[in-house]
């Protein structure tokens, strides 16, 4: 798999399962160890992400990749980037959120 291979799967499959709220997709695509890490500090695993993502109202109208590194080591691929996303919390709008993230998987 190339490096833009992984790019365009990264930005389909896991910006479209977001945006489209595919929770069936997002917990086959977080690992079982996955932490996200909010600008505010606190850390989440992958269970608290989807109950925060069901319950909880949070809906993705955009995610736009700034800028991205894409790195294949045998058969695994990482993806460092900066994104800028513009959601809403129970239908009121979050202010803009620019985050950087590292992703990896299976090439």
């Amino acid at each position: 798999m190339t490096k833009e291979e992984v790019l365009k799967i990264h930005t389909d499959v896991f910006y479209g399962s977001l945006k489209s709220q595919n929770y069936a997709a997002l917990e086959e695509l977080y690992s079982d160890d996955y932490m996200l890490v909010r600008p505010d500090g606190s850390v989440l695993n992958k269970q608290e992400v989807l109950y925060d993502l069901r319950a909880n109202g949070l809906t993705f109208q955009s995610i736009d990749l700034l800028q991205s590194t894409g790195r294949i080591y045998g058969p695994t691929a990482v993806l460092t980037g900066e994104s800028r996303t513009v959601t809403s919390r129970n239908r009121m709008d979050v202010p803009l959120i620019k985050a950087q993230a590292t992703s990896s998987g299976v090439a």
